[in-house]
């Protein structure tokens, strides 16, 4: 996917979250709000005077902490639905197959930060194919993929196109 499209899919994502908080600040206010009702009185007391003030803070409070969770809500939501629609896309779309030779591999090494003198380690192995017209595709692989493909081989590379290309499958052809 192109820098364009990229930016245009990151912009109707914000566009998105934007409409789906405004209609739950309104649905929040129109169905759900109480404030906390403010106490009257003819007289001019201090005791009331500081009830009501702690009763305006806490509607503040409660006000903040909805605009707060509720936002977090809706981004979360968001994401969650974005990458089901990301998978469901990517599930229907054809493999492609073409011409294409293992140019290098590399195993990427993603170290934690160590916690009570504990730290993992992690690894991520990619393949970097070249097509027959010299387009470089670079897919993060399995391990089994890793150990079996070696570079310089030539085939036919199965793979799935959407925003992040998924590797199917590497069909050899001949062995360099």
């Amino acid at each position: 996917m192109s820098r364009s499209q990229n930016v245009f899919f990151t912009v109707k994502r914000g566009i998105i979250i934007l409409i789906l908080y405004s209609i739950t600040i309104i649905v929040y206010f129109t169905c759900f709000y109480k404030p906390l009702e403010l106490l009257t009185s003819n007289l001019d007391m201090p005791e009331i005077a500081s009830v009501n003030e702690t009763l305006k803070s806490i509607n503040r409070d409660d006000i903040m902490f909805f605009f707060i969770v509720s936002f977090l809500g809706v981004v979360f939501t968001l994401m969650i639905v974005t990458l089901i629609y990301e998978e469901i896309v990517l599930f229907t779309k054809p493999i492609i197959a073409v011409n294409a030779r293992l140019k290098s591999k590399e195993s990427v090494m993603q170290m934690s930060g160590s916690y009570k003198g504990f730290s993992s380690v992690g690894y991520k192995y990619n393949l970097i194919f070249e097509t027959d017209n010299e387009v470089e595709m670079i897919f993060v692989v399995i391990p089994k993929y890793y150990a079996t493909i070696i570079e310089g081989n030539k085939g036919i590379l199965k793979y799935k196109q959407g925003r992040l290309n998924r590797f199917i499958g590497f069909d050899l052809t001949s062995i360099d």
